[in-house]
């Protein structure tokens, strides 16, 4: 069954979002992030300006298909492009209840302090519970 793990109050949403990934990936983990396209691409910035020692090999879900399917970490705007392939785990960043969420062994919302990601969080939240799944809260402390 399906984990999911909501990181609610994050206030540096993509900061947190590259220490999430970066955790996930020492742990062995195959991740598919999505958000928006503005947060896709600032993610992305963000993941290739980290030290080298914190560096997490990642690509775009637009580049070529051979370097999708290598990739530990895809970043995309788009979650039907993940679905070709098993991820273990999904970083959710948009506001829309992913679509194939049955096919993640664990899915991560982040959702920032900004009233409308908390109301859609709220939405995505009672979805999962009429799923059958029980998501769990991880509050972030500033």
């Amino acid at each position: 069954m399906t984990e999911v793990a909501f990181h609610v109050n994050v206030p540096d949403l993509l900061g947190y979002a590259c220490r999430l990934i970066r955790k996930g990936y020492l742990l062995g983990m195959s991740m598919l992030v999505v958000g928006d396209a503005r947060q896709v691409a600032l993610l992305n910035k963000q993941l290739w300006s980290m030290r080298s020692v914190d560096f997490v090999p990642h690509c775009l879900g637009s580049e070529e298909h051979a370097t999708v399917v290598r990739s530990a970490v895809v970043l995309t705007d788009d979650e039907a492009q993940g679905q070709a392939r098993g991820f273990d785990v999904l970083v959710n960043l948009s506001g829309n209840m992913p679509s194939a969420y049955a096919s993640f062994d664990k899915i991560f919302e982040v959702v920032s302090v900004a009233d409308a990601d908390l109301e859609a969080a709220r939405q995505r939240w009672r979805a999962y519970l009429q799923a059958g799944l029980a998501p769990k809260r991880h509050e972030i402390q500033p």
